[in-house]
């Protein structure tokens, strides 16, 4: 049993896995006492979008656990007071089988997230409910499909005051997203760094004035940025004032409805064209159509032998071999470092009921992943501890990351962390595409000639067959790790 380091931040209740399930502690009883009760309301009738949750009796491994025991004696928050003594019942919610960030989505995915807390916040309206946070934090993928899954971020609506997390939910989906499509300014290193926020003040910056007339903007950023700065120091008094105010229901849901159309409409910045610097990779690249379906026999009699639960497909590109994937395997992560071609996987995934729920997309450059950021560097997990898989694809991507400037070695050492076997693609120094990527760098790839390569490649896995690509400097390779190949081969 394990506490998530990051939880601390919500004073509604720890989450906590336990036997391989993932718990929310409920901080006080007033959540559980009534049937009319926020969190029992929302549990029993949930808007469509909502994460699966359940109150369920926490069974006595759960309550004298010595860790649960502990982190509640030292809780210092008053909600976390009592904790020690309301662990009858928990929350129960299905485990994810990936986590991913704001940092790492597209600009649709970011796009969707917002689509649906809007949708959420306008059903709950009806219900006299509403979400006190707006956080991107509290969205996740099911695959292709976004859900939301703090049900501890719902309380009772009152008629005073504006919709709580209008601000925040500004700065986490609504700023990111019109910098990223009026300015064409990817907002995802500063979501990462700011912990999925960019604040009203740089919002306004990165807009500016030249932008003012673009719907929402001046609205939505640049006013109430001028607004902030005129009212510094006087903030308890305008509180005060902002929480008379008591506009009308319906008033706040027209402006939910408006926030919705404002987003809706906004042009995807990478689609100019309908491609981007990769994302036509498939069409442009030296196989020809025969060759593609040599490789993609290959490449599905491997993750037959391999009968994966998982796979990760890195540089995932149109999602072709993603797609292919997933018809082995129930997990497959297609990680790509170009949004756009992430934004393809993800509409094709997501509009196709076999693949929605098995392929999950992702953001990542592997060369520089996500790191561990927050409070001690736990709040918030680094890619390569959850990227982690039953196989790996590595098509047409080695070759990128040596031209890079990282060596073979260390590229070979990398995937043979993420997974214990897969799928290799070796382009040599005189294939027409390395040569064109390399003409201005001038590097020596001496480690990605034929026998360097294989000798580097059989430091870290075990070769278990090579298809060379006839009249092609290409080759694909079926691996296996050292210690896991050794292990089957004991079983066996």
């Amino acid at each position: 049993m394990h506490f998530e380091p990051g939880s601390f931040r919500d004073p509604a209740g720890r989450v906590f896995y336990h036997a391989g399930r993932v718990y929310r502690t409920l901080a006080t009883s007033a959540d559980t006492d009534t049937a009319d009760s926020p969190l029992r309301r929302v549990l029993d009738d949930a808007p469509a979008g909502f994460w699966d949750a359940r109150i369920v009796p926490a069974d006595q491994s759960i309550t004298s656990n010595p860790v649960f025991a502990q982190v509640a004696a030292q809780s210092t928050a008053p909600t976390h007071a009592s904790l020690g003594t309301l662990t009858t019942l928990v929350v129960e919610q299905p485990l994810l089988p990936l986590v991913s960030y704001p940092s790492e989505w597209s600009f649709e995915m970011l796009r969707d997230a917002a689509l649906l807390t809007l949708q959420i916040e306008s059903d709950l309206l009806d219900r006299g409910l509403s979400l006190k946070d707006a956080t991107a934090f509290n969205i996740a993928f099911d695959g292709s499909r976004p859900v939301h899954f703090d049900c501890h971020s719902v309380e009772r609506h009152t008629t005073k005051g504006l919709w709580p997390a209008y601000g925040q939910f500004c700065r986490s989906l609504l700023i990111p997203l019109l910098v990223w499509s009026h300015r064409k300014i990817d907002p995802r290193p500063l979501l990462l760094t700011g912990l999925a926020e960019i604040s009203l003040h740089d919002g306004a910056r990165l807009l500016g004035m030249r932008n003012a007339m673009r719907k929402g903007v001046l609205a939505h950023v640049l006013l109430p940025s001028l607004l902030d700065r005129m009212m510094s120091g006087k903030k308890a008094q305008t509180s005060g004032a902002v929480a008379r105010i008591e506009p009308p229901l319906e008033h706040l849901k027209k402006t939910i409805t408006k926030l919705a159309e404002l987003i809706k409409n906004l042009p995807n910045p990478q689609a100019k064209n309908g491609r981007s610097d990769w994302s036509d990779c498939v069409k442009t690249c030296t196989y020809s159509s025969e060759e593609t379906k040599q490789k993609a026999e290959f490449v599905s009699a491997a993750l037959t032998a391999f009968q994966p639960d998982s796979v990760i497909d890195l540089g995932c590109n149109t999602g072709f071999f993603s797609r292919l994937a997933a018809t082995h395997a129930t997990k497959v992560i297609a990680a790509d470092l170009d949004p756009a071609c992430v934004d393809r996987v993800y509409q094709q995934a997501k509009n196709d009921p076999a693949q929605r729920s098995r392929v999950f997309p992702l953001v990542l450059d592997f060369s520089r992943p996500t790191p561990a950021v927050g409070w001690s560097l736990t709040e918030r997990k680094d890619a390569l501890s959850r990227i982690k898989c039953d196989a790996f694809l590595a098509l047409a991507v080695v070759h990128h990351l040596r031209i890079s400037g990282i060596p073979v070695a260390e590229i070979a050492r990398g995937l043979s962390q993420i997974a214990p076997k897969g799928v290799l693609e070796w382009v040599g120094p005189a294939d027409p595409m390395v040569q064109e990527l390399n003409a201005f760098r001038k590097l020596d790839l001496h480690d990605l000639e034929w026998e360097p390569f294989v000798a580097v490649v059989a430091q870290f896995f075990v070769i278990q067959e090579v298809l060379r690509i006839e009249n092609k400097h290409r080759a694909l390779l079926r691996v296996g790790r050292l210690d896991a190949d050794v292990a089957t081969r004991s079983r066996v």
